[in-house]
């Protein structure tokens, strides 16, 4: 189980970021299933909404929400949209890529 605290609140999961994202967002809504990724110091959860048009992030580091973002979320941010153009070769809006947009991303510093 991992843990993280979220306004305030120890959130225990098996699944980290996904469950997160499981408890924010409705499969109906969701555009595809949330794509989960995870590495050494970085996890990713995200998907695209059907109904809502802002985009909603939610960032953590070392296990702490990130209310206010932060360079792990501006970096996230780009390369969601670096991705995106190069996958399908096109120089997509930045602002189309991102529009509807349910995520979160969480990263592990040492002091």
């Amino acid at each position: 189980k991992r843990q993280i605290y979220y306004n305030g609140e120890k959130y225990l999961s098996e699944f980290g970021l996904k469950d997160l994202l499981e408890e924010t967002i409705t499969e109906e809504d969701m555009q595809y299933p949330i794509i989960h990724l995870e590495g050494d110091d970085i996890e990713i959860a995200l998907t695209h909404s059907k109904s809502q048009y802002s985009e909603e992030y939610h960032s953590f580091v070392n296990g702490q929400n990130t209310t206010q973002g932060g360079t792990h979320l501006n970096a996230f941010r780009e390369a969601i949209v670096k991705t995106i153009r190069e996958y399908y070769n096109k120089g997509f809006e930045a602002s189309d890529i991102r529009k509807s947009i349910v995520s979160a991303v969480s990263i592990k510093v040492e002091h």
